[in-house]
């Protein structure tokens, strides 16, 4: 069993994560097609290394961890800990918790990052669901 996580680096969680998902991309390889499969194997393919990754785009991370593109990994754990667990421990500190406020979603639009995001690619679904399209009269 493994010991409650301490408050840790925001850097430290997202290499973790990072390292994590780096090394087993095969099990959302081996998950049925679909277009979370392809959107969770773009970002993973995306991630920027942790030395690299800004504050903002890390956090973003963490956020699909805990209720987005990664959820797949949620309960994954590196032999420590699991990786909700990181996303939690590194963000328990900000106001918002793990999640994204519209301030970071909109900072995050420069990001080479955004594309494979949950904000953008909810917004790319919302754009095309042809319901809404109808209520807004196109």
């Amino acid at each position: 069993m493994t010991s409650p996580v301490e408050p840790m680096e925001l850097r430290t969680a997202y290499g973790r994560i990072y390292d994590w998902f780096r090394r087993n991309v095969s099990s959302l390889e081996e998950q049925e097609e679909s277009d979370y499969k392809t959107s969770s194997l773009n970002l993973v393919q995306h991630l920027p290394p942790p030395d690299q990754a800004t504050d903002l785009e890390m956090r973003a991370v963490l956020a699909e961890v805990v209720g987005g593109l990664f959820e797949c990994g949620y309960s994954g754990s590196d032999g420590h800990h699991k990786m909700f667990e990181y996303a939690h421990a590194a963000t328990s500190h900000y106001p918002s918790k793990y999640s994204l406020r519209p301030e970071d979603i909109e900072d995050l639009r420069s990001s080479h990052l955004w594309p494979y995001l949950s904000p953008a690619r909810n917004e790319r679904q919302n754009a095309e669901d042809p319901v809404l399209l109808s209520r807004r009269g196109q």
